[in-house]
């Protein structure tokens, strides 16, 4: 029988590296928790429906990208609790807050630099698969459909969210 290995996040905030080009600075975030996931989700599907509301393509670019920068803002605005290294352009110190964590993942290299530091651990957690792969002796992989796909869930015609 294989096991679920479980790691409970953590509950204490931590701090993140962030590295642009040469600059670096850190983040303090919460633990990523299903309800930090669940909200950034259920942002971007508002923002993709909108997008498809005001007439673009559900596959296009538009879509994708207000859902991509939804998802992100949603995240950082829930999980960001404090950051050093964070400057204006005169080198003063920024406080971090909601609205400011959005505006600056506005730029793309801190949008990307946020990512690979908080989000791509998890993914790569998920990817893994915790050794649940099909059976070496072809059971699960050979085995029959046990029920029809279930079909995505959307809003207002918008595709699924991005994972």
């Amino acid at each position: 029988m294989t096991h679920f290995t479980v790691l409970l996040p953590g509950r204490e905030p931590y701090w993140i590296d962030l590295q642009i080009g040469d600059a670096r600075c850190r983040w303090l975030v919460k633990p990523l928790a299903t309800a930090i996931m669940e909200g950034a989700r259920w942002a971007s599907r508002r923002a993709m429906a909108a997008a498809v509301k005001a007439g673009h393509d559900p596959a296009g670019p538009e879509v994708i990208g207000d859902g991509q920068q939804a998802f992100f803002v949603a995240v950082a605005r829930t999980a960001a609790v404090d950051w050093e290294g964070m400057v204006d352009e005169a080198g003063v110190p920024l406080t971090c807050t909601p609205d400011l964590v959005a505006a600056v993942l506005d730029v793309p290299e801190i949008a990307l630099a946020f990512d690979a530091a908080y989000l791509k651990p998890y993914a790569e957690r998920l990817a893994e698969k915790n050794a649940s792969a099909p059976a070496a002796n072809g059971t699960s992989a050979a085995g029959p459909d046990t029920a029809e796909a279930a079909a995505p869930m959307t809003v207002d015609g918008a595709p699924p969210a991005p994972m």
